[in-house]
């Protein structure tokens, strides 16, 4: 066998190897994401059992006194050590979502004949469409994961009942967790008109 045709073997074996890892490289997004499907209960099926959102209310910490924020403490210190299962803790910034607030004055602005009061609502509609623009509120969510049908149930009952008014959870719409799935995967987006109607 002369050096040509070992230099033509390796090349042959090196584009075997290449073309098998072409084969590897994922496709689609789909064969990524492990979400396979959404439940009738508002939980995702996952490649690996089960996933839902629930959101964690928020207070401002710095009105506490130092009582109620050692019961805080107290209180996640208490869901960190019963509750002994997977969870993560996500948090997300969104743009103030002043909407509803808008339109209400929009209204009065189209039905009221007095100048000083049509002037009040402009300002009033211009203070809300620079907050909508510069401000953004901290939201916090807890996602759940469970292996069956039946750990689900017994996992949402649990955080529920550890839930209290230092760390209050609560359920949330399926178009939100969608919404909030979206912006966790696509993280450049603008979130601007993608969360006008969240609250």
């Amino acid at each position: 066998m002369g050096l040509l045709d070992r230099f033509t073997d390796t090349e042959k074996s090196e584009e075997k190897e290449f073309k098998k890892e072409i084969k590897k490289v994922h496709k689609s997004i789909l064969d990524i994401l492990p979400i396979e499907d959404i439940c009738e209960d508002g939980f995702f099926q996952t490649s690996y059992g089960y996933m839902n959102i629930y959101q964690i209310g928020t207070k401002d910490v710095y009105s506490l006194n130092e009582d109620e924020i050692y019961k805080h403490i107290s209180d996640f210190s208490n869901l960190l050590r019963q509750y002994k299962d997977d969870f993560k803790i996500v948090c997300m910034q969104f743009p103030v979502n002043t909407t509803d607030q808008q339109n209400n004055l929009f209204d009065k602005l189209d039905t009221t004949e007095s100048d000083i009061y049509k002037g009040y609502l402009e300002n009033k509609i211009r203070e809300l469409q620079f907050l909508e623009e510069y401000r953004y509120d901290k939201e916090f969510y807890i996602f759940l994961y469970a292996k069956d049908n039946k750990s689900k149930y017994d996992k949402e009952q649990l955080l529920f009942r550890l839930s209290s008014d230092s760390i209050k959870i609560n359920k949330i719409e399926l178009d939100k967790k969608l919404k909030i799935l979206f912006k966790l995967n696509n993280q450049n987006s603008k979130i601007k008109g993608l969360f006008s109607k969240l609250k």
